[in-house]
């Protein structure tokens, strides 16, 4: 439990890191050999230990954030070390529960965009886009300085658009490329210029396609040189 205690520290307020170790730990101790079941036990066990309200809360994130870690390996088929649980259920799911257990406990802590966050991409992964969209939105609206938002305004354009929301979809997509987000940068000028498209608005959307162009061809005007994405 120390270990994982030093091993987590975050937050804004009271850190996990911040308490006090009750003892050293054994130098051969290796974390990656404990399965998701026994690390949310760990924590289960810490949560026992503490009162500080601002350092629970980032412990019961930390057990949504295990199920969620649970769910994607279990998806791109990660072994699972010492764990014997046969994946009868979605992890996702749980994720979901302990994501929404800790908002309703602590709605007022600034924590909470990481908790949206994470709570609206597990919803994603478990295919429930309406829901996703839905803390992706809250998330937006509650917390505009968050780190991660133009990720959140992308994925909110990339599911405005599935759902054939294109002016939507558009505005969101604007909303990444005014955050002058460098990692997004082309995809939200391409997609941009697919939103307008889809609303026949075709000059308009020539603008976004020939920033692509320039983004990804400034360097080279051979096409064949560009990775398959960007080809």
């Amino acid at each position: 439990a120390s270990m994982l205690i030093q091993g987590c520290a975050s937050g804004r307020q009271g850190t996990i890191g911040g308490l006090k170790r009750v003892s050293e730990p054994e130098p051969d101790v290796n974390l990656a050999n404990l399965d998701h079941k026994a690390v949310r036990s760990e924590y289960q066990e810490i949560l026992k230990l503490i009162d500080d309200q601002s350092l629970k809360q980032q412990i019961e994130r930390r057990i949504a954030d295990v199920y969620l870690l649970e769910g994607e390996n279990t998806l791109s088929g990660e072994p699972q070390s010492h764990s014997t649980d046969a994946p009868s259920k979605s992890y996702y799911n749980e994720a979901i529960r302990s994501y929404r257990e800790v908002l309703e406990k602590y709605p007022n802590s600034p924590d909470n965009d990481e908790v949206l966050y994470q709570l609206a991409k597990a919803y994603d992964l478990e295919g429930e886009q309406d829901e996703a969209l839905e803390m992706l939105e809250r998330l937006t609206l509650g917390f505009p300085d968050f780190k991660h938002n133009p990720e959140a305004y992308f994925r909110i354009g990339d599911i405005h658009f599935n759902n054939k929301n294109y002016r939507d979809a558009e505005k969101a997509y604007l909303r990444v490329i005014e955050s002058d987000y460098k990692k997004l940068r082309v995809n939200a000028h391409y997609m941009a210029g697919w939103s307008l498209y889809k609303q026949g608005m075709y000059e308009e959307g020539l603008n976004y396609f020939f920033t692509v162009l320039d983004e990804t061809l400034s360097a080279s005007a051979n096409l064949d040189s560009l990775d398959p994405s960007h080809q």
